[in-house]
């Protein structure tokens, strides 16, 4: 579902989680990977300007080539950014190229195995008129080589419904199992539960079921949780490759918001997390076209 996605890399130990998170996603859906490093724009001309244009275009070739080379067998290009901030590069670049999701590592702060944004992810979540992937600190030593399950958050809002479709989308492509976990937050201040609620017959569980049906996805596994949305979508999402979820309801249509849950979330949860702008439609033949084990290019 994912044709065109941006890479965000600067060569360091979290940009390479990102990488890791970019390559197993493209493989699944067969998507192709723009790398991306967002340089300074260059001072005003002068006697200067020459020897910095000099020293950029050697410290792109050493951050971007070993990332495409690491990505050899996909379809991949660099495209270094002049910007004033890298979210704003990445931002622009996503909407020049018609990319659908932009990939990042997390912030160098936090423990290993978690999601923690730094302020370049907090400023694409936003507002990006994009989905976002961020990649916990460490995702590069421990990625599996295949997605074997994806989780989609669901809360029966317009929101939840997207991320619900876009997951069993991804599922389907992967050839992967679908997790679908649905939290009853009006037991959000008595002590939580994620004791599996499959015969639940709650308006929730009720609304799950017909979102599945209508995602074409009747056979996924159902979670009907009872307490925080946080807490329950992060124990739950332990056991799956890859997390789900929607934006907030409000502010601009098809982009990015990040609410209370879904910001807790990317900073707790201890896989990688994707979160969906508001109102975007999902296209499973986005990935359509793009043949398996293309030739890469630079």
């Amino acid at each position: 579902m994912f044709g065109r996605m941006i890479l965000g890399f600067d060569g360091t130990a979290q940009s390479s989680d990102a990488l890791a998170l970019a390559k197993l996603l493209a493989s699944q859906a067969r998507a192709s990977i723009i790398v991306s490093h967002v340089v300074p724009r260059p001072p005003p001309f002068d006697a200067r300007t020459r020897e910095y244009i000099k020293q950029v275009q050697d410290h792109l070739r050493s951050v971007l080539d070993p990332a495409v080379a690491a990505l050899s067998g996909l379809v991949a290009e660099t495209r270094p950014i002049e910007s004033s901030s890298a979210a704003r590069g990445l931002h622009e670049l996503a909407e020049e190229e018609g990319a659908s999701l932009i990939v990042i590592g997390s912030t160098r702060r936090g423990p290993v195995g978690r999601v923690v944004l730094g302020s370049v992810g907090e400023v694409l979540l936003a507002g990006s008129p994009t989905a976002v992937a961020v990649a916990p600190k460490g995702f590069a030593e421990s990625a599996p080589e295949s997605v074997g399950v994806v989780g989609a958050g669901f809360n029966a809002s317009p929101e939840g419904l997207v991320a619900l479709r876009a997951a069993a989308s991804l599922a389907e492509q992967a050839g992967a199992k679908l997790r679908a976990i649905a939290v009853d937050e009006g037991f959000a201040h008595a002590r939580h539960s994620l004791k599996p609620e499959h015969h639940d017959h709650s308006p929730l569980a009720e609304e799950l079921d017909r979102a599945l049906e209508e995602a074409g996805a009747p056979d996924a596994e159902r979670l009907v949780l009872k307490g925080g949305a946080v807490q329950c979508l992060c124990e739950a999402g332990v056991e799956t490759d890859l997390l789900v979820i929607g934006s907030r309801g409000y502010g601009p249509l098809h982009h990015a918001l990040v609410g209370s849950v879904s910001a807790h979330l990317m900073r707790s949860c201890p896989v990688p997390v994707l979160v969906m702008p508001r109102g975007a439609a999902v296209d499973d033949g986005a990935a359509e076209g793009l043949a398996p084990g293309a030739a890469t290019r630079t």
